[in-house]
């Protein structure tokens, strides 16, 4: 919508106005323009904004908000949270909103953000920033004076359900930031808020005689978040909700704590930060019920072998919530990898693999994370079994032990067992019940019980199909121990060939995560 502005009222309508609009001329065809008058106020800068915005807001449909006794409200409140709404006489308070009418005594209750934006093809700007501190922005760095970075940047609150969440590190110090709204014209109050990396709350700024915020204290060592919102002030009787609280902002200050040596690189003020976590249900994100792993080195790959040599390469440990931080990086390329205990299976990125981080100058490479679990675990002291020819049944597995160290449930968990070497069509596995008592297994049809309660299905065992039982929410590790200890071997055929056979067991999760693999080697012999 082309804005006229400049001239006269008198020149044009011979009363005062702050401007002139055609109602709902949005997107016709003709270019009608709105006109604002700005020589009777010498082009004041608040005034003239504030027109615009209500003319172009005629042009998109709105209609003025009166209150009583006046169809253009003016406003209430004083100071620098004075607030009018844009389609009343909005002039002389520093704050003015979009509206729905909230005031007391309104005249027009309609919700113009959801005017402008019906059918008209306007929009909402696009997100500029993270919106959580699970997709925080990594906190833009201007400059770097000794140990002290210099923060000066603008973003936007969008919508009213809008906040932006910036990450950063220090090695302790001094952090100084204000949150600023525009200067003249503002539409944004702002709330600024710090939180730790476990994103606990640590400090909250929202004057409430002003529209800005600062933060301003000493913070030891790690990693914290940002948080900036738009926000209502008072009650709605004498002051405003969030619904308007939208615009433009400036964070501007000093961060102490860059981890910069004073010997070394000047430029090497970057940072890498992120976690490990015990992904106990194997989804690869951060759930709830997660949680951090203490202790583990996490290292700078610098020759590209996946193993960590603690002499040559630089690592950092995670803390009692998981997290690592390293500091004092020059720009550059890093393949960063977690150097996890044994039994534990790395799942984001995938198994023995890294995250590739390009650093540039005075950044932070945020949320470079690992996720892990104990996969399921199944032991046997016994590798090699001996079946008498004509045995019926014979048990392959009888010292079995699985084990599970951080699964809660074992719904959908899926046991194998299967032929690798030397099976014949005639060779069956199948699961040999005892009975119903307590601790036995015991078959129904194609259900298996342990104790007399089903806890899962099974399938295959026959002509070299892999023998296969999908368990239920009633199983336990006894339970699967107990039916993998009842997996046996037998022939149909009267003439079976005295050879060596191996069979393999295996335990997938319900996420898909897979066990060990244990191999019988199943001795034929005469008898």
């Amino acid at each position: 919508m082309r804005v006229n502005i400049g001239g006269s009222y008198m020149d044009w309508l011979y009363r005062a106005a702050g401007g002139i609009a055609v109602r709902s001329s949005f997107g016709q065809s003709r270019d009608l323009g709105v006109f604002v008058f700005t020589e009777h106020r010498l082009g004041e800068e608040k005034y003239t904004a504030d027109s615009i915005s209500h003319e172009v807001g005629h042009t998109l449909g709105l209609a003025h908000k009166g209150g009583p006794g006046t169809a253009y409200y003016s406003g209430h409140g004083a100071g620098e949270t004075g607030w009018a709404p844009l389609m009343g006489a909005a002039y002389n308070r520093p704050l003015s909103q979009w509206s729905k009418g909230e005031y007391p005594g309104a005249t027009n209750r309609a919700d113009e953000l959801k005017i402008i934006t019906t059918g008209k093809g306007v929009n909402y700007r696009p997100d500029d920033f993270g919106n959580s501190r699970f997709d925080a922005t990594a906190l833009p760095i201007q400059s770097l004076d000794g140990d002290v970075r210099q923060v000066s940047f603008g973003g936007v609150i969008e919508r009213n359900t809008d906040q932006d969440w910036f990450v950063f590190a220090t090695t302790g110090g001094s952090l100084s930031l204000d949150f600023l709204p525009i200067s003249r014209g503002a539409n944004l109050d702002v709330l600024a808020g710090l939180y730790s990396a476990d994103g606990d709350l640590i400090a909250t700024s929202n004057p409430a005689d002003r529209i800005s915020a600062s933060l301003n204290l000493e913070l030891p060592a790690g990693v914290y978040y940002v948080m900036v919102d738009g926000v209502g002030a008072r009650g709605l009787a004498d002051g405003y909700s969030d619904y308007g609280s939208l615009g433009q902002y400036t964070i501007r200050g000093t961060i102490a704590g860059s981890g910069v040596d004073p010997a070394g690189d000047p430029s090497a003020a970057s940072w890498i930060t992120g976690s490990v976590w015990h992904d106990i249900n194997g989804n690869g994100a951060a759930d709830s019920g997660d949680q951090g792993l203490a202790g583990i080195a996490v290292f700078l790959d610098t020759n590209a072998d996946g193993l960590f040599d603690p002499d040559a390469e630089r690592s950092a440990r995670t803390d009692d919530s998981g997290r690592y931080v390293f500091w004092g990086l020059a720009p550059g390329e890093y393949s960063v990898h977690a150097a996890l205990p044994e039994s534990w299976r790395q799942l984001q990125p995938a198994a023995n693999e890294g995250h590739s981080v390009s650093l540039t100058s005075l950044g932070i490479a945020p949320g470079i994370n690992f996720s892990a679990l104990q996969p399921p675990e199944i032991t046997d002291p016994v590798d090699t079994i001996e079946s008498p020819v004509r045995s019926t049944a014979t048990f392959l597995s009888t010292q079995a032990v699985v084990h599970d160290l951080d699964s809660t449930s074992f719904a959908d968990f899926r046991l194998t067992a299967q032929w690798t070497t030397g099976a014949a069509t005639t060779d069956r596995l199948f699961i040999k019940g005892a009975g119903t008592a307590p601790g036995q297994v015991s078959l129904a049809k194609s259900s298996v019980r342990y104790g007399g309660r089903v806890i899962g299905k099974f399938a295959g065992g026959t002509g070299g199909v892999p023998l296969s039982i999908t368990f239920n929410a009633a199983a336990t590790l006894d339970a699967i121990s107990a039916v993998t200890r009842s997996i046996a071997y037998r022939t149909t055929t009267l003439r079976p060939v005295i050879t060596d056979k191996t069979v393999a067991f295996s335990i997938a999760e319900a996420n898909g995560v897979l066990s060990n693999v244990i191999e019988k080697r199943l001795t034929i012999v005469a008898g």
